[in-house]
């Protein structure tokens, strides 16, 4: 296995919020199914790829708020060992996505 330890920076983390809804109607309200919260922005879902490839991996990044903490908490469950963060005041992002249910065969 090669040892290459692979750098990633993330200067613009985010939480990313995946919503399952039923329907997306025009001025109709959409009720949430499922939520999968996750940690995201660029370079740590490359960090995140790299890791579940079986690579080393170091991750650096911004970390803001309960929001940063959560994401730290998160990677670090995933496995990864080598975080590097600057944490500033203020909150971290949030970026909502919003998907309906697939078809299942």
């Amino acid at each position: 296995m090669d040892d290459t330890l692979f750098y990633t920076v993330t200067p613009n983390p985010c939480l990313d919020i995946n919503c399952t809804v039923q329907s997306l109607l025009k001025d109709d309200v959409s009720r949430i199914v499922d939520k999968n919260i996750m940690a995201g922005g660029k370079g740590y879902n490359v960090a995140r790829f790299l890791h579940a490839a079986g690579s080393r991996v170091a991750a650096a990044g911004i970390i803001a708020g309960k929001n940063g903490s959560y994401h730290l908490r998160q990677l670090r469950c995933l496995g990864i060992k080598n975080l590097f963060s600057v944490r500033v005041p203020g909150e971290m992002r949030e970026n909502y996505n919003f998907f309906l249910p697939t078809a299942r065969c």
